[in-house]
């Protein structure tokens, strides 16, 4: 299970809640029905559910919940103590397909939700909650089923962080505002802003009714790209039989360092391409143009799914400034200060200033082409040091760190702006 499928499995939770409400016909007590849902969602994760505010179970040919100031337990080898906490929940949905066990929701609110997604040393996701046995007679029955349709969904104030407990990865998304509709035989719309790692998103987007064939129109604006995908899915489960029309702009390729790679701050960019299936398990992006600044590339990509995959490209380009793409080719003859410490009780006198300056002043005198500075993206204090003194980063490369204990993630290379 990937991390960001997550907010499915919380939103089963509330539709298990709804489940278990409809049996409450007969309990008219407030308390006796939030101790009976808590403990039936508790039996059934082994975590603790706790409904500390308001609640309200309506029963109707539209039974609904309303529940205020709730929080899930999380793993006992968790970080925190809660794995969820979520301050305002309304759900509502249709009676008699439930009772033939077609789940159609037809509003879900979620307000002020907390959502910490953590693994372990060892790979375990706090999202498990125990193996699920296997019905008698069945090897391949994995226990799921259809997900639920949703006709209204939206989401206001909601925090997801992430990490990863043997990488060390981390991913914080804050949803300011987020909804969803989708009624039967019709497109699913929705719409979506926020922050992502400290990057703005706003998406929105149509993907089409039905289970083959499915046309798929988004628009994305984040990491300081746009970007635009349109065409259909054939088979959207399994994501085959594609079609697809991409494209992508941005002013900075470096721009898009805080999710994959480690490209120089150069720019602007387009890059588009047709995405279809190809022969023995590939995707080919045909139709391919790049422009990044004043360098171009054409031509055709296979990317094959193999245990590792692996990517294939015939290109052709009319100018491909290798300098601007290569950044730290730059660095090559200058003066490389490996170190610049100072006592922590002589910091701030501006000392860091003074070597800085001898470090360049060394460099003349050798004939060296200026000063270059490999600096962690974790020493926030370094960084501004240099940056004031006129040191912009021309790339990032990852950390190699075996068992050395450091917070960074990339080396940053510093060079003199131009």
């Amino acid at each position: 299970m990937r991390w960001w499928m997550l907010p499915l499995g919380l939103v089963g939770l509330v539709l298990l809640a709804i489940v278990v409400g409809v049996v409450l016909l007969t309990i008219q007590d407030v308390e006796q029905q939030k101790e009976f849902i808590t403990k039936k969602i508790s039996e059934k994760t082994g975590r603790e559910l706790v409904i500390a505010g308001d609640f309200e179970l309506s029963i109707s040919f539209s039974p609904s919940i309303t529940a205020d100031d709730i929080t899930f337990e999380n793993a006992a080898w968790g970080s925190r103590a809660e794995m969820l906490k979520l301050g305002h929940v309304e759900a509502e949905v249709e009676l008699f397909p439930m009772l033939v066990g077609d789940i159609r929701v037809k509003r879900l609110i979620l307000e002020d939700l907390d959502v910490l997604a953590e693994s372990n040393e060892d790979g375990v996701g706090n999202w498990q909650f125990g193996e699920r046995k296997k019905p008698e007679g069945d090897e391949e029955s994995e226990g799921g089923g259809d997900l639920p349709v949703i006709e209204d969904l939206r989401i206001n104030n909601a925090l997801l962080r992430y990490q990863d407990g043997q990488t060390g990865e981390r991913h914080v998304v804050m949803i300011s505002h987020a909804e969803g509709s989708s009624q039967e035989g019709e497109d699913v719309a929705f719409a979506l802003e926020g922050i992502w790692n400290n990057s703005p998103i706003d998406a929105s987007g149509t993907v089409g009714a039905g289970d083959e064939n499915v046309p798929l129109a988004l628009s994305i604006e984040m990491f300081g790209a746009e970007t635009k995908i349109n065409g259909t899915v054939g088979d959207p489960e399994e994501f085959e039989d594609v079609s697809l029309d991409i494209r992508i702009a941005g002013e900075r390729l470096s721009d898009l360092n805080v999710v994959a790679g480690s490209f120089p701050p150069i720019g602007p960019y387009t890059v588009q391409a047709h995405l279809s299936d190809g022969e023995d398990d590939s995707f080919i992006l045909d139709n391919f143009h790049a422009r990044i600044a004043e360098s171009d590339l054409a031509g055709t990509l296979t990317l094959f799914k193999d245990e590792r995959p692996r990517l294939t490209a015939n290109l052709t380009s009319s100018l491909l400034d290798l300098d601007a793409l290569l950044t730290e080719n730059k660095a090559a003859g200058t003066w490389y200060l490996n170190v610049l410490a100072t006592y922590p009780e002589h910091r701030g006198n501006g000392i860091g200033v003074r070597f800085l300056a001898e470090a360049l002043r060394s460099a003349d005198r050798t004939g060296r082409n200026g000063v270059s500075i490999v600096v962690s993206d974790a020493n926030h204090a370094a960084r501004r040091l240099y940056e004031r003194e006129g040191y912009r980063e021309a790339c990032a490369r990852p950390m190699v760190k075996d068992d050395w204990d450091n917070p960074g993630k990339n080396w940053v290379l510093l060079l003199p702006a131009a």
